[in-house]
């Protein structure tokens, strides 16, 4: 990692989607760490942030605290709002690591059968708001910045996951 020291000397990074320190969201918030960002990590609310999060976290032997952990339910204008209301600009890099679909509806053997409010809502949570969040990072990107997504493999296709 030596050759990545300093890449990101005084940027401000926010990334999206915590889940515990084995997401994607914690592996790059650590790599941007290392290369001087200051990270900022969401997770969808207080509940989670308190409870599994935090247990994850001392499995792992962290200091929950050393970390700025903030909560934000993407389906909520108000959460997004408020979460863009305590990131100071200049904001340089948002990553979007966001997505859910309801295991018992949508990810069963076959694509069809999935009902529409639960389509929806996987799209909305997965897709849409990348496009909310970014409207609202707008502002704090003075100087510039650079979003980036999660994707998942789109050659192949995998059983359960439609």
């Amino acid at each position: 990692m030596a050759e990545r020291a300093g890449l990101l000397e005084g940027k401000q990074i926010l990334i999206m989607g915590l889940i515990n320190t084995k997401s994607f969201a914690w592996t790059i918030g650590q790599r941007a760490t290392e290369a001087g960002a200051s990270v900022t990590y969401t997770v969808q609310n207080e509940e989670f942030r308190h409870g599994f999060l935090r247990r994850s976290f001392k499995q792992e032997k962290l200091n929950f605290e050393d970390y700025r952990i903030l909560p934000c339910d993407v389906t909520s204008d108000e959460d997004i709002n408020k979460l863009f209301a305590q990131i100071e600009a200049p904001l340089d890099g948002l990553v979007h690591c966001i997505g859910f679909a309801n295991p018992q509806t949508c990810m069963q053997e076959s694509m069809f059968g999935s009902p529409r409010a639960d389509i929806l809502k996987a799209l909305e949570i997965s897709a849409v708001s990348l496009a909310l969040v970014a409207e609202a990072a707008r502002e704090k990107f003075i100087r510039g910045g650079s979003i980036v997504t999660m994707t998942f493999d789109s050659e192949k296709v995998y059983p359960n996951y439609n």
